[in-house]
């Protein structure tokens, strides 16, 4: 079983749960997180993907499919050859700080992906390259410092312009018992909440659980096969999340407002795959 799970990080380990942001780490970077979850989901074999018989499809209806599915192949292709040159780039700048830590130039992992390219060229190509500039090191410290505060903003549903308005705690969604999304995979099942910020962050429950994430990207497939059903702040019908519950047959419900915030881990709620609904059935003692 190691074995085959060394083979499938080596294949696979360049995704990670962002696909464009090279500062998210790779699957590759944490293996003990993706070992727990695919281990959980190979002894609980609970749910099978859904296959098409080709034999039953005729005529131009197979010669359809045919096409979908080359141009699916060549996207998957080019998807696959942009996410390792993310990967590849992503393993560079690291290789780079890594030296800038070790001089002590560096304060803490991640401080570069606060750097722009031209800033990092600027530093590579000092005539002291052990030495970085103060400024550089108060930049990086304004942006970590704007990055935390932003991942804790409430975005609105609608933004006019650059700059973010400022919600007041009256304007944010108070906590309901019916919450409404986009019906993306159908079934009707009751379950436990948990909320998921991020792959690195959530500990699984040694059962399944209905699992809330802000979205879903490719990244965040091993995850999502261990859910009983699935709620997204973020996406639609055709997102990655969504794909995936239709094919493993878990409910799914995209698109609710706020879920992250209105919903609490251990809350027992009922998602209804076909109406796009999710129902508070238990609150959390507080």
């Amino acid at each position: 079983m190691q074995t085959r799970f060394q083979t499938w990080l080596s294949t696979y380990g360049y995704l990670s749960e962002v696909g464009t942001d090279i500062a998210v780490p790779t699957w590759q970077e944490q293996p003990e997180t993706f070992q727990k979850m695919l281990f959980k989901m190979v002894n609980n074999p609970t749910w099978e993907p859904t296959k098409c018989d080709r034999n039953q499809i005729k005529g131009w209806r197979r010669w359809r499919l045919q096409q979908c599915e080359q141009r699916t192949i060549i996207k998957g292709q080019i998807g696959q050859i942009y996410g390792k040159l993310l990967a590849h780039l992503r393993w560079t700048f690291l290789t780079i700080e890594t030296q800038g830590l070790n001089q002590g130039l560096l304060q803490q992992p991640g401080d570069i992906f606060f750097l722009e390219f031209s800033e990092i060229q600027q530093w590579i190509r000092a005539a002291s390259s052990d030495f970085l500039p103060e400024s550089l090191l108060q930049k990086i410290q304004q942006r970590r410092q704007e990055f935390e505060q932003d991942t804790q903003r409430q975005i609105p549903a609608v933004v006019y312009g650059n700059l973010l308005p400022t919600l007041q705690p009256d304007q944010l969604s108070s906590p309901a018992t019916l919450l409404r999304g986009i019906p993306a995979s159908v079934g009707c099942v009751e379950g436990t909440v948990k909320i998921c910020r991020s792959l690195a962050a959530t500990s699984l429950d040694p059962e399944p659980s209905i699992l809330v994430v802000p979205y879903t990207d490719a990244g965040w497939a091993p995850l999502l096969l261990t859910a009983k059903a699935i709620i997204t702040e973020v996406g639609g019908q055709l997102s990655h999340g969504a794909i995936i519950a239709r094919e493993y047959r878990i409910p799914a419900v995209m698109n609710v407002p706020n879920a992250m915030v209105q919903l609490q881990d251990g809350q027992r709620v009922r998602v209804d795959g076909y109406r796009g609904t999710v129902e508070v059935l238990e609150s959390v003692a507080d």
